[in-house]
């Protein structure tokens, strides 16, 4: 059984979620406020009853945080994530709420992708929320691990890296990013974009976002005698002109980066001028759609492939297409790029813990660390793939959104494929892990 995103009547939508999710054991019942779980306390009414006792509840609203990049070079994807959050829990907040009729809400902390500022914005915040909606960065929240594990907070990161695999607590809500290229590179084999013999230029960010992409690059790649030639380089450079020199002199057939997107608008402006007008490939971070009205928006739009766990806004799906009319509707002026559909998806994760905690009959941190723990698969709808969760140490999904940059589409992306795709080696790369 699996929990379906999109529907739009609170009644029947939570009918259906309540029937379909699969979060734990047990018929999962109307939520009550009465009982403690866990390491909470409880409070005893004049009248008897029970109130559960945790932080971010109050018998009116419930309180999520957001530990995000909403400055620097990955703002603007933050920046989308937090908006469509806010629309998901905006909706269902107009529509009665959850639990027993409570509101969500979301406190959010900028980071600045900085660990260190993670670990003040998360001590700035945490007596304050019962969990957190979303998380930027691998290291953000590998810096602030231990302490939500002490203070049993549960979260939806914002990264995709294999690291975060095995934690009952925390959901990583997509392909991670060395299957991402396991796969990218079977496709332009597929596609015939790369053939025996050919090589690849690899230009990353040393760490837990640059180094599983490499690793599945260069596994998919020697399985198709492919060589892959990897420059790792500082976040800090800004001119990767002596890279792509290396790169144009090998003849490159493609190039893949795991960088940020100035790096990628640098890259694809610097290539063509050394005539390396080749196909650009990156993961979902490393693209935005404001690349499109930068100076490289030209070779950008041409060249960059983007592979992904998201859909691109425009896709026929019948998740996204909700979506669309709900976004039209609210008169939300965010822009409606793929992390705007990363966050909104993340948020209707959240709600169906948050149904399955209270359906034990109390809101703990507790009682949504179980419902986490317990989680199966759900099914997205299109707005991503579908995500299973019954091996808990392996990706959530071994296939990816191929998408191309368009400058002509909402969102700045257009699919390539109608469904995900997945790799012949994806499989095989998971086995050899």
């Amino acid at each position: 059984m699996q929990r379906s995103v999109g529907k739009r009547s609170h009644s029947s939508r939570m009918l259906a979620l309540m029937g379909a999710a699969v979060l734990g054991a047990g018929l999962v019942t109307a939520c009550s406020t009465t009982g403690a779980a866990g390491s909470d306390s409880t409070n005893q009414s004049s009248s008897g009853g029970a109130a559960a006792s945790a932080p971010g509840v109050t018998p009116t609203t419930i309180t999520l945080g957001a530990l995000l990049a909403l400055t620097g070079t990955f703002a603007a994807g933050a920046k989308a994530q937090l908006a469509g959050a806010q629309l998901y829990w905006n909706d269902i907040n107009a529509n009665g709420g959850v639990c027993d009729g409570r509101t969500v809400k979301i406190t959010a902390r900028d980071h600045e992708y900085d660990p260190q500022k993670a670990v003040t914005a998360y001590s700035d915040i945490h007596d304050d929320i019962l969990g957190i909606q979303l998380l930027t960065g691998t290291p953000m929240t590998e810096a602030v691990a231990d302490q939500m594990a002490q203070e049993t907070v549960s979260a939806i990161p914002m990264s995709w890296s294999p690291d975060l695999l095995g934690k009952d607590s925390i959901l990583v809500p997509g392909t991670t990013y060395d299957i991402d290229m396991v796969n990218a590179v079977d496709y332009l084999v597929k596609d015939g974009t790369l053939a025996d013999g050919n090589s690849i230029g690899y230009v990353y960010f040393q760490g837990d976002f640059g180094g599983p992409g490499l690793k599945g690059a260069e596994f998919a790649a020697k399985k198709h005698n492919i060589t892959v030639k990897s420059f790792q380089v500082d976040p800090s450079v800004t001119d990767l002109s002596s890279q792509v020199s290396e790169m144009a002199k090998d003849g490159v057939k493609a190039i893949f980066m795991s960088v940020s997107p100035p790096m990628l608008a640098n890259a694809a402006a610097v290539s063509h001028t050394q005539g390396l007008d080749v196909p650009i490939v990156v993961p979902s971070p490393t693209y935005v759609p404001e690349l499109l009205s930068s100076s490289a928006a030209e070779q950008v739009a041409a060249r960059v492939m983007v592979v992904s766990s998201y859909n691109a806004w425009t896709a026929d799906t019948p998740g996204l297409q909700k979506l669309r009319d709900q976004y039209k509707k609210s008169g939300e002026k965010s822009d409606p790029q793929q992390f705007f559909i990363a966050g909104y998806a993340a948020a209707s994760m959240m709600h169906a813990a948050l149904d399955s905690a209270c359906s034990k009959g109390a809101l703990t941190r507790e009682s949504l660390k179980d419902a986490f723990a317990n989680v199966k698969s759900f099914a997205m709808d299109g707005l991503s793939v579908d995500l299973s969760y019954h091996d808990r140490k392996a990706p959530a999904s071994l296939s990816d959104y191929i998408l191309h940059a368009d400058k002509d589409a909402v969102g700045g992306l257009k699919p390539v494929t109608d469904t995900p795709f997945q790799g012949e080696d994806a499989q095989a790369f998971l086995a050899s892990k």
